[in-house]
């Protein structure tokens, strides 16, 4: 069975300085996959991607990273990729 991933963000819009918690699951139907490596990068509207430190899943298959909006980041929408075990999932939110 192919595994199913999703990805979310704790709100739908940020401000330069505050944090986007980016969170989901990684399941194999309903189990959840316990110890699993999750990529997330972060896709501005232009340039180049932040790409954010590795997360491991927990034995509920869920995982979460924090990112800090940096001071220089451009305004307008951006893209969070959560990526693992072959599959992607991706949440838009905006930047003001």
């Amino acid at each position: 069975m192919v595994p199913t991933l999703t990805v979310t963000t704790d709100k739908a819009e940020y401000v330069r300085g505050e944090t986007v918690k980016v969170s989901g699951t990684l399941t194999d139907g309903t189990n959840p996959l316990a110890g699993k490596t999750v990529s997330i990068t972060i896709e501005p509207p232009s340039g180049d991607a932040y790409g954010l430190p590795d997360v491991t899943t927990d034995t509920n298959g869920a995982y979460s990273a924090n990112w800090v909006v940096p001071a220089n980041a451009i305004g307008g929408n951006y893209t969070a990729i959560a990526s693992a075990m072959g599959v992607w999932a991706s949440k838009a939110f905006k930047l003001r």
